[in-house]
């Protein structure tokens, strides 16, 4: 901002939030995944002085259930970039944060409820005998929980591809330098050297 950019961020993970300061810098800022934050807090009261780990359960329990999710859709940041680029091309710094492909994944509409159920038994496991038996839970159902995860990953790579489209149709594109970066990636087991690992 100091140098003359526009500065606009987006973000869908809780934690890359206006609270530990992260909104620092931005003119314009979108917490997107905020709208579920109020439903949750119930929860996050009852569960401060839980062990680590169990907040985030619960918060997977909802969104088995009711199809709530404390994050933002990639959707939703996608259209916050659409409005900040909605004008002619300038010098602005943008900022995207998804969780489209982050542990939990919601359950897909085509899943049978049998397998909605189980996933679901597995997450009340972990709330109550902790993530010792993330694991387990993980092996038992890798591959219905890769399969929601390559649903996420398409899902991901075609709101990025609509918004690349559309800012090269409005002339943004070409002048713009683009960084695609992850702090991590998700194991699914499939890593010999890592055993049955999964996880971060």
């Amino acid at each position: 901002a100091r140098h003359g950019y526009r500065t606009s961020c987006a973000t869908a993970n809780a934690l890359v939030s206006p609270a530990p300061g992260l909104s620092r810098g931005c003119q314009s800022y979108l917490a997107a995944g905020a709208q579920w934050l109020f439903l949750t807090h119930p929860f996050q009261l009852t569960t401060l002085r839980a062990p680590r780990g169990r907040q985030w359960v619960l918060h997977q329990v909802m969104l088995e259930l009711g199809g709530l999710n404390v994050e933002g859709s990639a959707r939703r940041i996608i259209e916050h970039a659409l409005e900040e680029t909605a004008g002619p091309p300038g010098t602005l710094y943008l900022f995207l944060n998804f969780m489209e492909v982050h542990y939990p994944y919601p359950a897909l509409p085509s899943e049978p409820l049998a397998q909605r159920a189980a996933i679901l038994r597995d997450d009340l496991e972990i709330f109550l005998f902790g993530f010792d038996t993330f694991g387990q839970r993980m092996r038992r159902h890798r591959d219905l929980v890769r399969r929601r995860y390559l649903a996420r990953v398409g899902e991901l790579d075609h709101q990025l591809g609509r918004l690349f489209a559309e800012l090269d149709r409005r002339g943004w594109f070409d002048p713009m330098l683009i960084v695609v970066t992850a702090d991590h990636g998700e194991a699914f087991g499939e890593n010999p050297d890592l055993g049955l690992y999964f996880g971060h």
